[in-house]
């Protein structure tokens, strides 16, 4: 991540797609969901009043992505849309060729008004030849291999559909991985969600829009818990290793082991299509203690395809686990790959690698390198950091104490989550909302967290610059006297 603010790819893509627009008119029988932005390179474009994201768009390799959170907004705002599709194309709407899915005729219909090259088609393929393709977010799935490798080689996709709907008939379905648009939006950081939105008569503002609304995006990982601390009702970390704490601040990231003060061991998180485990010291992976708990995390990284697990040199193999393993470092083929956080691996590599369907198990601690490194950053420049702070998980150089923590309720885990936390007390300042006994316990935790996340100087990560933006709000505001804090 760069420590320059550049922030101008995310303002003049956004400057494109609202150009000529005072406002947009989302009042409909439609009901929206909430698009939920993971990542550095997804930002929104439109949010309502109660900071749910209704369109947004992001790049993924050369390509870019364009996504509305209800399929009728393709036809409700056709200068959006046209707007959405020149940006696609390059920023050119000479000769831009577009394909449209059948099932949105009249979006193609408004679209050939504007003198582009419009083909209705049955559905993508990598041979159509067109520059931008257009589609509803229920068909795209079949393709969605196609379709990612069309963004990634330089195509421009606009997508739009809700999820909610999808949720309810598919109760027992990953909606992350597994809903059709999310398929394909998921490696650009952008995933439809089950949650209702409202749309709303909503004044274009000059600049991207930022709430701390925002911050709470209602995922619980729930499920993903249940299958992870199956059969596990204690984390035994006692011995010599002295483990770092891990710092968790995606939408997508949750805390999995954590002390009974909320420090956090051990994590997982969702980038793009794959699946994510932090540990913070190498020597407990392979830990007998921690037997059962590796043993669901890999199948949980595997997503079921049975693949190679890939294992560094240095990491021992785990045993017991039914499926193929071998020594080696970092290919493309494996299914997940394990390693320690001190590799000097490509990041963008193995980012890659994780956004569309891999799985990764990182280990490692910061504090050692921290204290042989004085003059250096550990959130920018530790070689894990470097791998997982666009992931939503950092590990930061404060030490915390071994014993046997227990598990916690899947229901409840996410607590500690920094953004959820901060959200709560942004809440408190901006708006007066009261915070709980156990919210005031936890703010010099806060404290410190926010002292790291700021530490990352990603100013071209929107995730980064909105919480930059919604601390300012908080200082102008004036701190409240809730013990100690200190921003």
């Amino acid at each position: 991540m760069s420590d320059q603010p550049t922030q101008s790819y995310h303002e003049d893509a956004y400057k494109s797609l609202v150009k000529g627009l005072k406002e947009l008119d989302l009042r409909s029988s439609s009901v929206p969901c909430n698009l939920v932005l993971s990542g550095e390179n997804a930002f929104p474009v439109v949010m309502n009043s109660d900071g749910h994201v209704l369109m947004a768009a992001s790049r993924y390799g050369r390509g870019r992505v364009v996504v509305l959170s209800h399929e009728r907004y393709l036809t409700l705002s056709p200068a959006l849309v046209e707007n959405a599709v020149i940006w696609l194309g390059g920023g050119e709407s000479e000769n831009l060729s577009l394909g449209v899915h059948q099932n949105l005729k009249a979006v193609a219909d408004n679209l050939s008004k504007s003198n582009f090259q419009v083909s209705l088609v049955e559905g993508f393929s990598g041979s159509l030849g067109v520059s931008v393709y257009v589609s509803d977010a229920y068909q795209v799935g079949a393709s969605a291999g196609d379709l990612v490798a069309f963004i990634k080689a330089g195509g421009g996709v606009l997508i739009g559909g809700q999820a909610w709907n999808w949720a309810a008939q598919n109760p027992n379905e990953n909606l992350i991985l597994q809903f059709s648009g999310n398929k394909v939006s998921g490696v650009a950081g952008i995933y439809f969600s089950d949650q209702y939105a409202k749309g709303e008569n909503l004044p274009i503002s000059p600049e991207i829009p930022t709430s701390w609304k925002s911050l709470h995006n209602k995922m619980t990982f729930k499920e993903d818990l249940e299958y992870l601390l199956k059969g596990i009702s204690e984390f035994d970390i006692q011995g010599d290793a002295g483990l770092s704490e891990a710092l968790i601040h995606g939408p997508l990231a949750f805390p999995i082991g954590a002390t009974n003060d909320g420090q956090a061991f051990l994590a997982g998180t969702y980038f793009g299509k794959g699946r994510v485990i932090l540990v913070t010291h190498e020597s407990l992976i392979g830990s007998e203690k921690l037997a059962s708990f590796w043993n669901n995390a890999i199948r949980w990284l595997d997503q079921g395809r049975n693949g190679v697990i890939g294992f560094r040199p240095e990491v021992n193999i785990l045993p017991n686990l039914g499926l193929e393993c071998e020594k080696t470092t970092f290919r493309q083929d494996l299914s997940v790959y394990v390693c320690t956080a001190y590799s000097e691996e490509d990041p963008e590599k193995i980012q890659a690698f994780v956004s569309e369907g891999g799985g990764l198990l990182i280990g490692g601690h910061a504090w050692w390198w921290a204290q042989e490194h004085p003059q250096q950053n550990p959130l920018q420049d530790f070689s894990g950091n470097k791998i997982l702070n666009r992931m939503g998980l950092s590990v930061l150089e404060e030490i915390i104490g071994n014993g046997v923590f227990k598990a916690p309720e899947p229901s409840q885990a996410n607590f500690f989550h920094f953004c959820r936390l901060l959200h709560r007390f942004a809440g408190h300042v901006l708006e007066g909302r009261e915070l709980t006994k156990q919210d005031e316990e936890h703010l010099k935790q806060l404290e410190m967290e926010c002292v790291h996340f700021l530490s990352m100087k990603a100013y071209d990560s929107y995730s980064y610059t909105q919480i930059l933006s919604i601390l300012t709000d908080i200082l102008k505001v004036g701190m409240p006297q809730v013990g100690n804090m200190k921003l």
